[in-house]
């Protein structure tokens, strides 16, 4: 493993054999709109990609098609490591996304409903209600139970604390 430094003190962490094709272009930290960090550069004109496009370092590492998205297997925006990478659909890699900030109940897919705690997951663009439950740690296990059965290894399970 080795580190590429980015701007803002950030540095990212890639393969041994991905280090020289990577460290030969600058790279910056950037910050999109949930506040995590990604790696980025900006291409020159003549390697023929659109004005304000951004390249992202983890998405070069895996050669990822036009149409797929590639998931940081444990939240870590910076290691880029293939080990850590892994190509997916939209569904899949929504499934993988940990619980929303504004969160009121503290669990990812519930939420209150007038006297009880509702939960919901989202499959193929679709919510699906699992049903409502007295307490909220049993809609959060209600949520995990159903995201380990549609989302299988991209599921990213709420600690349910009792």
């Amino acid at each position: 493993m080795k580190y590429i430094n980015l701007t803002q003190g950030k540095r990212a962490m890639v393969d041994d054999e991905d280090y020289e094709a990577l460290n030969k272009y600058t790279w910056y930290a950037w910050k999109n709109e949930e506040g995590y960090f990604y790696a980025v550069r900006t291409p020159r004109k003549h390697e023929g990609f659109p004005d304000g496009t951004k390249l992202r370092m983890h998405r070069v590492v895996m050669s990822a098609p036009q149409g797929y998205k590639v998931d940081h297997k444990f939240h870590c925006t910076l290691d880029n490591r293939k080990s850590q990478l892994r190509l997916c659909d939209t569904s899949q890699n929504a499934g993988n996304q940990q619980l929303a900030k504004n969160s009121t109940s503290g669990y990812k897919g519930v939420s209150r409903l007038n006297h009880y705690w509702q939960a919901r997951i989202g499959i193929k663009n679709k919510r699906v209600f699992l049903g409502n439950f007295k307490c909220k740690h049993d809609a959060a296990d209600a949520y995990n139970e159903a995201a380990l059965e549609y989302h299988k290894e991209f599921a990213y399970l709420n600690e349910v604390t009792r």
